[in-house]
């Protein structure tokens, strides 16, 4: 859980969401490719697998832009 809170913090220091659940909801039934968003003990479905993967990628091409920045 620790870990997760980490990815958060770094997502939300970029930007505001102030509805970000109802738009992962909306991001995982309606717009992505259907897919089981949640880990199998996960006892509240909460996309918790889409949230990681989003906040991954976005460290990612923070991380990417960084380099490409210092390497100019």
């Amino acid at each position: 859980m620790a870990a997760n809170k980490f990815f958060q913090q770094e997502l939300f220091k970029f930007s505001i969401f102030p509805k970000y659940q109802s738009c992962i909801d909306d991001l995982a039934t309606n717009l992505a490719d259907p897919e089981e968003w949640d880990f199998s003990d996960d006892k509240r479905k909460s996309h918790s697998i889409l949230k990681n993967y989003l906040e991954h990628i976005f460290r990612k091409l923070r991380a990417e832009k960084q380099n490409l920045l210092y390497s100019q």
